[in-house]
């Protein structure tokens, strides 16, 4: 049973700390918006530019404004990883 409890809380840390890690940025809300950002801009190369120069400068606030939205009972850290799981671009209203 220890043993499961173990696997379960490393699989757990691993889901949780996966966005941003893989994004690069200091937080969940902060990776949130990395890849929403990334996704809306596609393959349009100013359109890349531009969102590299705004995710650059940002500190995942975009990302906590919009899960405060989408998930409103949840915590804000909680949310941006279950958002970076969930959400869609193209459903979200900025």
């Amino acid at each position: 049973m220890l043993k499961l409890g173990i696997a379960v809380a490393l699989i757990a840390g691993a889901g949780f700390f996966f966005p941003q890690i893989y994004e690069g940025t200091g937080s969940s809300c902060a990776a949130l918006e990395a890849k929403l950002f990334r996704d809306v801009a596609g393959e349009d190369a100013n359109a890349v530019m531009v969102v590299q120069m705004i995710a650059g400068r940002s500190d995942g606030a975009v990302g906590r404004r919009i899960v405060a939205e989408q998930y409103p009972n949840l915590p804000r850290g909680i949310g941006c990883v279950v958002g970076y799981f969930d959400l869609n671009p193209s459903e979200i209203e900025l």
